[in-house]
């Protein structure tokens, strides 16, 4: 069975300039350990396609499964808990707490007891073990989307979805980036990725592009 399959998603916008329709019957499958990376020009969808697998984003038609589950049926609490604890998120701005240190920015996406010792493990995973109390201003942009990462992959999840996470990083930051990503593949996560960068082709099982709404497959 496959971690994530979504089938024929669809999503348009009215707006007073016109609409727009984003998604327009779109399928995805995502295997465990398998990293996808979907790419395509600026305003193509991205964003919105990564909302909808992460069930954020209210659909016009079309469905999320994950495990066999509709992720639209979810219960308020099953959806919170498999947000929590199965699916990690990485934004492409950070999204970090300015006036929180980078432990405390990573123990926001930690339950129960131990979750500042928690914090401190993933943030060494990601190599800041000597940032555990900076703040987002006196970190580089490269070492605040690892603290980003690290909040991502707190509650170990199956599941990492990442907007652009390099977008905004020079070379060296997005190298580090794609060796995180992949130790998250080897330890046995998925992922989906959207970027425009072609670098992050090379770390992908399947590359996908979105355009005018549909979902060609690349290589």
């Amino acid at each position: 069975m496959d971690l994530l399959v979504a089938h024929d998603l669809r999503k348009s916008y009215h707006t007073r300039r016109g609409s727009a329709e984003p998604l327009c019957g779109v399928d995805l499958s995502l295997s465990k350990s398998q990293c996808v990376v979907v790419t395509g020009p600026s305003g193509s969808g991205k964003t919105t396609l990564l909302l909808a697998l992460a069930g954020m984003l209210r659909l016009d038609d079309g469905k999320v499964e994950f495990e066999g589950n509709r992720v639209d049926q979810f219960s308020h609490k099953a959806r919170r808990h498999w947000w929590r604890r199965r699916v990690g998120f990485v934004f492409q701005s950070f999204h970090l707490v300015p006036y929180l240190s980078a432990t405390d920015n990573v123990a926001l996406a930690i339950d129960g007891p131990g979750r500042r010792r928690r914090a401190h493990e993933v943030l060494a995973g990601v190599g800041l073990s000597d940032r555990y109390e900076a703040k987002p201003i006196t970190l580089s942009a490269g070492e605040q989307q690892r603290v980003a990462i690290a909040r991502a992959m707190a509650n170990n999840p199956d599941l990492l979805l990442a907007d652009e996470p390099t977008g905004n990083l020079d070379t060296a930051s997005s190298d580090e980036v794609y060796r995180l990503f992949q130790e998250f593949q080897h330890r046995g996560g998925s992922l989906v990725i959207v970027s425009h960068q072609q670098a992050t082709r090379t770390i992908a099982d399947r590359v996908l592009e979105l355009d005018q709404g549909k979902l060609n497959t690349v290589a």
